[in-house]
């Protein structure tokens, strides 16, 4: 009996220092999990390591409490599998994980210029704990403000050279858990220099830390900008210079910079979506990884800005290496290459834009998103290329321009809008038919497409109109999957672009439409006519500065300009006959240096229609008359029309210009020498020049005139064209003249273009 009690209280013992065993290694994992976690962010990690340290005091305060051993024994049934819980939840990838791409596992350095830089520390939202830092007030780098290259986030500035660069570090021991391990580091890059012969600039290096304001070196490995000027990973040589085109980063923009390799392996390179893979056998003694790092300007300044720096403990998979990568490219506006790439996905690995689905809409690749798990909230965007044209917000672009403005609407998590084009030149556009006489309504040749995922609603559409010339009556011209297409009317900006806001369901295209050179000019209201029988007009005057536009609120100025002094009887001309007024002349000038000018100038614009009479080439000499309205400075070309078919008129029409042939003569009033002039867009001038070509240098006299000029104000065009290039068109026929008193017939004409 007494040995059975003894043998029962060793057995007893022997299970007790067992459970304390037990604890203690416990606790041992929770600090280990404060160090080195992974997985989750630093705030939760802290919570659940000190959860298991709580418990393992409270086991312990069990096991010393010996009236109570039925507890102890049911300690490793519940407590086990609580425990067991807790660990799961603390060392497991929690739900409430972030990280780029949702790529978390080794993830040990992910710095954000939006989120927790300050001069004196870079937070690190790895979990890590691997904050970068600088003490030193002149070396400390700066937030460069949000910026529309940065895709509307803000940069870190690293400084210039010598005196002026910039630098953080770590200390040793990090930001790796040990040295020779195979890495991934992924950075958002704006060079600001080119480099020189011999010339290197640093951008992070690994193996070296300090904490004074001398620049260092740590190149184990480092990230350097080569002679070649060609992102490099030292201290291996430049890569071949075959692969240089398309690996070397461009000056003034983020560029995407990522690098990766295992101990034994071959460097993969990466440059704006673009892969090159480097044949070495990365060394470990060339991976001191856990020896400090430095980030910006080493004994080799920077002389850059960074957006955003990544650094895996690992080299990832190629599918990872994809989502960290679109992660990337859908935040700061980055094309992936569809030759490496056949989509963006997004944390969950869901394709949120195919290449393959959108085949022919592969370039300028952007758009909005919202991914909690990347922590992207994509609010506004652009492409950065230089061929970008357009930007994609959730609110009206009165709103700043940023996507960290807590103003601006976000999408809800899991949708996604993203757009690329046909890489068509922002300057390119198709002319609507020729058959509305109006080369200045254009559609743009480049075309996006949509994929839209979460069906995301309205959006507001900003686009860059200056290359192509459109300036007004703009149009976002939307088409459905069968091609059937719809238009939204948006508003001209002050810098010439212009603003639409538009739902664009998933698989749809749009692109944009309007009047080229159209001018800007105060329309008048109401319709009606300058009416010469009853002006009031005093022969030989030079022209009323106030004459009345009747039925509409404007008036015109009338000036005829004779520099030349061609003009027949001055002091009686010009004179009212009729319903027109006549203009003579008398001179032996050559065509070049005979201008006659009436000049028509208005307080508000309208469109104008008149004709012009007795165009034709009496005594051999050839009348030549040129049209021009003017909205603003804008030149505006009217249309000019025969009155009679062109083979019994008494001229020729060439664009704006009608000149008279050889041996034609009109007569004042007859319909063979009636030029019918008509504006199709508002004018708030007029000139009429009239110049003579003439076979002899003796003096000659010649007549036009100008009819009452009739004035619509804000009317409809009359010649219209939709989106599917169907034409409607509208003008006067017979010889009808422009409305005065008498009946006028017009023509109503429907075409397709597209036949």
């Amino acid at each position: 009996m007494k040995n059975s009690y003894i043998l029962n209280k060793i057995m007893t013992a022997s299970k007790g220092l067992t459970m304390v065993l037990g604890i203690v290694l416990l606790m041992i994992l929770s600090l280990a999990a404060i160090e080195n976690n992974p997985f989750q962010s630093q705030n939760h990690q802290y919570l659940c390591s000190a959860t298991m340290l709580a418990l393992a005091w409270s086991l312990m305060a069990f096991l010393l409490m010996p009236l109570v051993k039925h507890l102890i024994q049911l300690i490793p049934i519940r407590k086990a599998a609580l425990l067991t819980m807790v660990m799961a939840a603390c060392l497991g990838e929690s739900a409430l994980a972030q990280s780029p791409g949702g790529v978390s596992a080794n993830l040990r350095v992910w710095l954000k210029a939006n989120d927790g830089f300050t001069p004196s520390s870079w937070a690190d939202r790895s979990g890590a704990g691997n904050n970068f830092t600088q003490t030193n007030a002149t070396r400390q780098p700066f937030s460069s403000g949000v910026q529309s290259k940065y895709n509307y986030y803000p940069g870190v500035d690293f400084g210039a050279l010598t005196s002026d660069a910039r630098f953080m570090v770590v200390p040793n021991g990090r930001p790796y858990t040990a040295d020779g391990k195979p890495s991934s580091v992924y950075m958002m890059l704006d060079r600001k220099i080119t480099s020189t012969a011999n010339g290197f600039y640093d951008y992070i290096g690994f193996g070296n830390t300090t904490t004074g304001q001398g620049l260092i070196q740590a190149n184990s490995p480092a990230v350097t900008n080569g002679d070649a000027n060609t992102i490099q990973v030292w201290p291996y040589a430049v890569i071949p210079l075959a692969d240089r085109p398309v690996m070397t980063a461009q000056l003034g923009k983020l560029n995407m910079v990522d690098y990766s390799y295992s101990i034994g392996g071959d460097i993969t390179h990466g440059y704006n979506g673009m892969q090159k893979i480097q044949n070495v056998s990365f060394t470990a003694g060339n991976s001191q990884t856990a020896q400090g790092a430095v980030l910006g300007s080493q004994a080799e300044e920077a002389n850059a800005s960074m957006a955003e720096v990544i650094c895996f403990e690992r080299e990832l998979t190629g599918a990872e290496r994809d989502k960290v990568r679109s992660y990337l490219a859908l935040k700061y506006g980055i094309t992936l290459s569809s030759v490496i790439y056949g989509q963006y996905t997004n944390s969950a690995g869901a394709a949120v834009y195919s290449y393959t689905t959108n085949s022919g809409y592969t370039n300028n690749v952007f758009g909005l998103i919202k991914d909690d798990a990347s922590a992207l909230n994509q609010k506004i965007s652009r492409s950065i290329n230089d061929a970008s044209m357009l930007v994609i917000g959730t609110n009206n672009m009165s709103l700043p321009l940023s996507n960290l403005d807590a103003t601006r609407t976000s999408l809800n998590n899991g949708q996604s809008f993203i757009v690329g084009d046909n890489n068509a030149a922002s300057s390119a556009y198709t002319t609507f038919a020729a058959s509305c006489n109006n080369p200045t309504s254009v559609i743009l040749t480049r075309k996006w497409k949509v994929q839209n995922t979460g069906s995301v609603g309205n959006l507001y559409f900003t686009v860059n109109l200056v290359p192509s010339g459109i300036n007004g009556d703009v149009k976002m011209v939307i088409y459905n999957t069968a091609g059937v297409a719809r238009e939204v009317d948006g508003a001209m900006n002050a810098d010439g672009t212009a603003t639409f806001a538009a739902t664009v369901a998933d698989g749809e295209t749009f692109t944009f439409s309007g009047i080229r050179n159209a001018g800007v000019c105060t329309t008048c209201t109401g319709a009606g006519s300058i009416l010469w029988k009853t002006s009031g007009w005093v022969r030989g005057a030079n022209g009323p500065t106030n004459l009345a536009i009747t039925g509409t609120d404007a008036t015109a100025a009338i000036e005829f300009k004779d520099p030349n002094a061609v003009e027949y009887a001055p002091t009686v001309r010009p004179k009212r006959r009729g319903k027109t007024i006549m203009l003579d002349r008398k001179d032996q000038l050559a065509v070049a240096s005979s201008s006659y000018t009436a000049s028509f100038t208005l307080t508000k614009a309208g469109k104008a229609n008149f004709v012009i009479h007795a165009v034709d080439a009496w005594a051999k000499c050839l009348d030549v008359v040129e049209v021009k309205g003017y909205c603003g400075a804008t030149v505006i070309t009217p249309t000019l029309s025969y009155t009679l078919p062109a083979a019994r008129s008494t001229y020729t029409i060439s664009g704006n210009i009608a000149t008279g042939v050889l041996n034609k003569w009109s007569g004042y009033d007859y319909k063979r020498g009636k030029v019918n002039v008509s504006f199709d867009r508002q004018v708030d001038k007029i000139e009429v020049i009239w110049k003579t070509d003439k076979p002899t240098t003796r003096k000659k006299f010649q007549r036009i005139g100008i009819s009452d000029m009739n004035f619509e104000c804000g009317a409809p065009d009359p010649c219209l064209q939709n989106s599917e290039q169907i034409t409607f068109e509208k003008k006067l026929t017979g010889t009808s003249n422009i409305p005065t008193c008498e009946e006028v017939r017009f023509m109503y004409r429907i075409k397709n273009q597209n036949c």
